[in-house]
């Protein structure tokens, strides 16, 4: 898989729970805390293995309707895991950052005509980015405290 492309590596955050010491799935999490402790769960950079189930999406959404014998409940789970969205990318530029480009992904680029702005997560790397001088070290504590709360799968860029 890995030869394939269909493998890959990155750093990404994770629910840990420190009192388990191990990381938790989303759904072991309930209103932010560990469902097993009832600790406050933590965001941490992790490295990680990736499958690109993109590239066979539509493949595995439809092989789930041959799947005799499975509660449709779990079935449900699973193509909602699997999801599909098919859409396009869309390169916008930075003001002030000749040749920087902000790429989102939308489902509806019909809808860009009324497009006034775009915001950034703090711990993305263009927002970890736009902390200069004394405002540095503030605004990367707040991108740690944010880090904290929210969900996982958010990629860092080793800066954090």
């Amino acid at each position: 898989m890995f030869e394939r492309g269909l493998a890959y590596k990155k750093r990404s955050f994770v629910n840990w729970c420190p009192k388990c010491e191990t990381v938790l799935a989303n759904e072991q999490v309930e209103q932010g805390a560990c469902w097993r402790r009832d600790s406050l769960i933590e965001q941490r950079p992790l490295d990680q293995w990736f499958f690109k189930i993109t590239a066979y999406a539509k493949e595995l959404l439809d092989e789930t309707h041959n799947l005799k014998g499975w509660p449709e409940r779990v079935l449900i789970m699973q193509r909602e895991w699997i999801g599909q969205s098919e859409g396009a990318e869309v390169d916008f530029p930075v003001d002030d950052k000749p040749g920087q480009f902000i790429t989102i992904f939308t489902t509806r680029p019909d809808t860009l005509i009324w497009d006034d702005f775009h915001v950034a997560r703090g711990r993305a790397p263009i927002g970890l980015g736009a902390f200069q001088g004394d405002a540095a070290g503030k605004g990367r504590e707040g991108v740690r405290r944010e880090g904290r709360q929210d969900g996982p799968g958010q990629e860092v860029d080793g800066r954090l």
